[in-house]
């Protein structure tokens, strides 16, 4: 036997393996997440389906070892604080099922295929889903089933933007703390930050300060009348300055990002999916993903996700994923919004012997 770490539904888990032990049966019978169901063993039925870094792989043909550090979601993992998702309350409306032992599986590939393609067609759904096998035969039920999700994130998609354009008329500023966890794919090491935020909108632009206070001390702050980017470093007592003149719209675009641009601002720039609601501190969010029109930005962040609080027009969780594999996720406590900010929430705490360095 060797300890293995999973990361499960989003939670770190460690277990132990047998040499060659598939992780349908780490799954089932030593994290006791029996959902995932062995049918085949072979992996032609699909019934064992989890998704892998959000890929739908057959588990009954997977070494468990093959799957330390990655994220697997399994049928138990797909609602949130008991709240199903649009694919299985799909399922349910649509009754896409009958002995029901295919159903995790079938729902796990639904719910793969909708997030990588918001409104498949007849022909595109049987294609996707061709490798999970019913037996009772309810594929026309799941057809429907998949297009009622379809549908359902569409329609939730508009009421949110909608009601982000109503929010976003009345947003004038924000203050939060934040945890920022960056991950680095290749070394599966994650650094994090945790500090205060602040946001105003003003006439002509976007100001924004960073106050980091862990594990370094760091101070980031951007204001729109002479778009300088200014980072301080306490540590070095050195202040490093950009001019940033030349990206004013693009940073004023990502610097508002989930904080008070509106639903028509994100359509201008994005590509808009509505991937469910999460509650997350109490608050019911929309999970939106985003992936940018521009090449340039697509190079640099392949996706954003969102979960927005539409009624205030305020992020409370954001990830930022590159094309390497990192993401930064970025958490938002103790919300002020539109409340007075502190007056020295924009300036630098530097001294005298602070030095000046201009790129």
């Amino acid at each position: 036997m060797a300890a293995i770490t999973l990361i499960v539904n989003g939670a770190k888990m460690t277990t132990e393996a047998a040499p060659g032990e598939t992780l349908l049966s780490v799954l089932r019978n030593r994290l006791g997440l029996t959902g995932t169901k062995y049918g085949c063993g072979e992996g032609q039925c699909g019934a064992c389906t989890v998704l892998f870094n959000g890929r739908p792989i057959r588990s009954c043909r997977a070494p468990a070892a093959s799957a330390e550090e990655v994220k697997i979601v399994t049928i138990e993992g797909l609602a949130s604080k008991g709240v199903l998702s649009p694919i299985q309350k799909a399922f349910l409306e649509e009754e896409a099922f009958q002995c029901g032992y295919c159903t995790s599986g079938m729902i796990l590939a639904a719910h793969a295929l909708l997030a990588s393609n918001a409104k498949p067609t007849d022909a595109e759904i049987i294609q996707h889903m061709n490798g999970n096998i019913c037996r009772c035969g309810t594929y026309p039920r799941v057809v429907a089933a998949i297009h009622r999700a379809a549908q359902g994130a569409t329609d939730d998609l508009k009421a949110v933007l909608d009601e982000m354009n109503k929010s976003a008329a009345a947003f004038k500023s924000v203050q939060a703390n934040f945890v920022f966890d960056q991950y680095t794919a290749v070394i599966r090491e994650t650094d994090t930050q945790s500090g205060e935020m602040f946001l105003r909108r003003m006439q002509g632009g976007i100001d924004a300060a960073l106050r980091i206070d862990k594990p370094d001390p760091k101070q980031v702050v951007f204001l729109h009348k002479d778009c300088k980017l200014r980072f301080y470093q306490p540590r070095i007592n050195q202040v490093t300055e950009r001019d940033a003149c030349g990206d004013r719209s693009d940073i004023d675009t990502y610097m508002s990002l989930g904080f008070g641009a509106s639903g028509d601002d994100l359509l201008k720039s994005f590509d808009v999916k509505m991937a469910g609601w999460e509650t997350i501190n109490g608050v019911k969010t929309a999970k939106l993903e985003l992936v940018a029109k521009d090449p340039k930005v697509k190079n640099v962040f392949s996706k954003f996700v969102l979960w927005i609080d539409p009624a205030r027009d305020i992020s409370l969780k954001q990830q930022f994923f590159e094309p390497s594999g990192d993401y930064r996720l970025a958490t938002y406590t103790n919300v002020k919004l539109n409340s007075k900010l502190p007056d020295d929430a924009f300036q630098l705490r530097t001294n005298s012997g602070t030095k000046v360095v201009s790129q």
